[in-house]
């Protein structure tokens, strides 16, 4: 597509994209090493983090324009191994909840003896509470997201082999079609300067596609072509846009970063 306002944002220089340089991200949170996700509602910001070895989880809450941290420890989950997969998630025009099945979180993964499902899978979770398979043929399924309009659904593949991010056709009954690669980030896996594989994305609503991976955070446009590359120098797990899609806020390793989007 032709490139719009948040794509413009960020420049490609002679057919590659270079990192951000004119703009920094600003650290506002920091935590003890652990996996953070992020997750924002209307005008306030939750960082979950989760806690492999305790199998637990706690949320922390601010609001959005406070740079410190706010609100203290909200609650302490205690997550059966069982349940430890459902990684990431989002919500389709119908109210149904699609999300990632991949076996972290359980001791031994893909070799856990808590395993209940000898696949792991993209689900959708009808709003009638009828739970559907949508796709069981990606190993390692972790970043999920749709298009503006809903028809394309995306999926960040953490395969330490071959890792990718996909794209599927949306249904109109909701089920998945047409998968096909992305963006291959295979030939990145071993530079070590890019820690890190596919994982949490946003989608702007001009159809720019914000995604974790190697490195720190990938923009693509809706056709998988690279329009840049945000530097956060550690392993980048997951990243969403402000209400007003003025901020991205990244969660990279143990540090919530922020850099605006003009």
């Amino acid at each position: 597509m032709a490139a719009n306002r948040a794509g413009q944002r960020f420049q490609k220089r002679g057919g590659r994209a270079h990192p951000i340089r004119q703009r920094r991200a600003r650290q506002v949170y920091a935590f003890a090493p652990e996996d953070l996700a992020l997750a924002i509602e209307r005008q306030t910001i939750g960082v979950f983090v989760h806690q492999h070895m305790r199998q637990q989880a706690r949320a922390r809450t601010a609001p959005l324009d406070r740079t410190r941290r706010q609100g203290g420890l909200l609650e302490r989950l205690a997550i059966p191994a069982s349940a430890a997969r459902a990684n990431d998630a989002v919500y389709d025009k119908n109210g149904n909840l699609l999300f990632t099945d991949p076996p972290y979180g359980l001791n031994g993964g893909t070799d856990s003896i808590y395993r209940e499902l000898n696949y792991t899978g993209i689900f959708s979770l009808k709003s009638t509470g009828e739970l559907v398979l949508l796709d069981d043929s990606i190993q390692y399924p972790n970043g999920i997201g749709l298009s503006p309009s809903g028809d394309t659904l995306y999926i960040g593949s953490s395969d330490t082999v071959q890792p990718a991010w996909f794209a599927f056709d949306v249904k109109a009954n909701g089920h998945l079609s047409n998968k096909r690669v992305f963006f291959d980030a295979t030939s990145f896996k071993n530079d070590t300067n890019l820690e890190g594989y596919p994982d949490g994305m946003a989608v702007h609503s001009d159809g720019v596609l914000f995604a974790s991976g190697p490195g720190g955070v990938w923009l693509f446009d809706d056709n998988g072509v690279v329009l840049a590359r945000i530097y956060t120098g550690k392993a980048t797990a997951n990243c969403a846009l402000s209400s007003d899609e003025k901020t991205l806020f990244i969660t990279a390793h143990d540090v919530v970063l922020t850099i605006p989007i003009l």
